[in-house]
């Protein structure tokens, strides 16, 4: 809801004036543990989406740093998100705060279902180096547009209506790439153990691997050629078709065709993989319209293939990817996929002829 469209009867809130914020503790990490027998649950800032965590604290702590099953959350690194908690009794950790409502005249899931877009947009204009942070004040400033609470308990019954189709057809495609992987295993194999024997090169040997360098904040414009960030390449890696892939961000036609003839741009059945907290994330662009990929955080594979066989190497880089950040990923706040790392990943290469029968068979 714009401002300038509110109804009569509406009125313009700070969130601080609806809601109360905890912010969390920054307890000493040398008492961080993995096993439960240890301590008290931790959230964490990469817990908050998860609504679940694997880290525990063996040190003491104040009640006040309790959370509660249902909770709503914020996370205030790298991603602006905001979630209920879905696990037990867990502890605070710093850069996570929770929030609740302080007066009758807000519904929480009214709150939360503004503040998912609002800190979205925050997360665009927020400028960084090596991640993103989320200041008190700036949490502080957030004005909410608030209806009468009937209002907002419709808004949110037609909203939460919407999530849950959303979420049966994310169910879908779960259950579809479910499917591929079930295929891609029965005819190749595990790809990190290799135990049919495939032919193993490095990925720089047989695709070119590079990155972008970022884009700055001078040559984004409110509307052009769409501009893909690693932070959305998450979820067109679970679409089947992008093309109407809602964007955000965009730069000048004229700053596209400028850099595409001096560097080029990734084509159809190149790989876009994000080099931050990817866990797997590999996408295949399935389009040639103009879009901009020239973020810092964004890697680029150019094949040099056709589409289908871009398909089976999509799988096998996607599988290493899962293995190699679960054994990194312990006690990190975010994981960073360097360029070297991956053009010297060893992969198994099986014949082409096996490719293109995954390929058909994922298609249909």
């Amino acid at each position: 809801v714009q401002y300038k469209d509110m109804k009569e009867g509406w009125e313009v809130k700070k969130l601080t004036d609806l809601c109360s914020i905890q912010y969390g503790c920054a307890f000493e990490s040398s008492l961080f543990s993995t096993s439960p027998e240890d301590g008290m649950p931790l959230i964490r800032i990469r817990d908050v989406n998860e609504g679940h965590t694997s880290t525990y604290y063996k040190g003491s702590y104040s009640s006040e740093y309790i959370i509660r099953k249902g909770d709503y959350l914020i996370g205030m690194d790298g991603e602006f998100n905001i979630e209920p908690w879905q696990s037990e009794d867990a502890l605070l950790n710093q850069r996570v705060c929770k929030i609740e409502p302080k007066c009758n005249v807000v519904s929480i899931r009214y709150i939360y279902r503004f503040l998912k877009k609002e800190l979205k947009r925050i997360e665009d204009d927020t400028p960084f180096v090596t991640v993103k942070h989320l200041s008190a004040k700036r949490l502080n400033q957030i004005q909410i547009p608030l209806p009468p609470l009937p209002e907002q308990e419709k808004i949110v019954a037609e909203l939460d209506c919407l999530s849950g189709i959303i979420e049966k057809k994310k169910q879908q495609l779960k259950e579809l790439d479910a499917l591929a992987q079930s295929i891609f295993y029965e005819m190749f194999g595990d790809p990190v153990e290799n135990e049919k024997g495939w032919e193993v090169k490095k990925l720089g040997e047989v695709s070119e691997v590079t990155s972008f360098k970022r884009v700055l904040i001078e040559d984004v414009v409110e509307c052009g050629v769409p501009f893909i960030r690693g932070t959305e390449l998450s979820a067109l890696s679970k679409l089947t078709n992008s093309k109407n892939f809602p964007f955000t961000l965009f730069i000048t036609p004229e700053h596209y065709e400028r850099v595409k003839a001096i560097s080029g741009v990734p084509t159809v059945g190149d790989l876009l993989i994000p080099s931050i907290n990817s866990e797997g994330v590999v996408w295949l662009l399935d389009t040639d319209e103009p879009r901009y990929y020239k973020d810092g955080r964004v890697l680029w594979v150019h094949t040099n293939h056709q589409y289908n066989e871009s398909i089976a190497l999509k799988y096998i880089i996607s599988n290493k990817l899962r293995l190699m950040y679960k054994e990194l990923a312990s006690g990190a706040t975010f994981i960073e996929l360097k360029l070297f790392v991956l053009r010297e990943m060893e992969l198994p290469f099986p014949p082409l002829s096996l490719q293109h029968s995954f390929a058909s068979k994922v298609e249909a």
